[in-house]
């Protein structure tokens, strides 16, 4: 895979400020914005796409793959998202108020617990 320049500068075009590469882990680099944020994000589970296991899809690091947050259209305003350079984008969760932090459910609402969000630069072995 290659770095999505073209995606962020258009993601920059469109007003989104807020961005990360998740290369420690979808729920780890979440929570870097989440904690920056002072916000909860709240991941569905089943929209996340994967192959095969998806603890390991959530946890484990994609290089040159994008997250971002952006403020969702209101009714009857243009929605830009749907015209993306490059490839396809998904929505996996909401920004809410609360506590900072990254909640995962599954399709049921069940809250799910990961023993690590992802890659921890500070642990060596």
């Amino acid at each position: 895979m290659n770095p999505q320049i073209k995606l962020g500068q258009w993601l920059a075009s469109k007003g989104c400020r807020c961005c990360i590469d998740i290369s420690d882990g979808l729920l780890k680099d979440l929570n870097h914005i989440a904690q920056a944020s002072k916000v909860k994000i709240a991941v569905q589970a089943e929209k996340i796409p994967h192959r095969g296991n998806r603890q390991q899809a959530l946890t484990e690091g994609e290089d040159y793959v994008l997250a971002f947050t952006t403020r969702y259209p209101a009714e009857g305003e243009a929605r830009p998202w749907r015209q993306v350079p490059g490839g396809k984008i998904r929505q996996i969760g909401v920004v809410q108020k609360g506590k900072p932090g990254v909640q995962v459910f599954d399709s049921k609402g069940n809250l799910l617990s990961f023993p690590k969000l992802g890659f921890d630069h500070r642990i060596t072995n």
